[in-house]
């Protein structure tokens, strides 16, 4: 093949196959069926709550933080890491996938800045 016919074939202006009839097509044709079906399932994993279930699982996540933190300022408590995977659990099954995920981080993160001192010397 030369360079010439190379260029036009990837320039659109070759009408001629750029490979034999049908030998890459099925397998195009069946990745595109696949990530399509992907695509889909994403959007449906994540449409439950949306941009609102996100903001709500954080808006749940600084309400447990603020609960706790109260609570250990009146009392001291034990340790509070399971008291985090109320609102996770509340934010599956309201929100979705991905609100609870965030619920999850957020949770984790807050928990070790909170409540772990980072600055233990053992």
């Amino acid at each position: 093949m030369s360079i010439r016919r190379f260029a036009l074939q990837l320039a659109g202006l070759d009408n001629r196959p750029f490979s034999q009839p049908g030998s890459g097509r099925r397998a195009i044709a069946l990745a595109t069926k696949y990530f399509d079906l992907a695509r889909i399932w994403g959007r449906k994993a994540m449409a439950p709550g949306g941009v609102t279930g996100v903001i709500m699982a954080l808006v749940f996540i600084a309400a447990t933080d603020a609960f706790l933190l109260l609570m250990q300022y009146i009392q001291a408590l034990p340790p509070v890491s399971l008291t985090f995977l109320i609102p996770v659990f509340v934010a599956a099954m309201i929100w979705g996938t991905l609100s609870a995920a965030i619920t999850a981080v957020g949770g984790g993160t807050t928990f070790t800045l909170f409540f772990y001192s980072p600055f233990l010397c053992g």
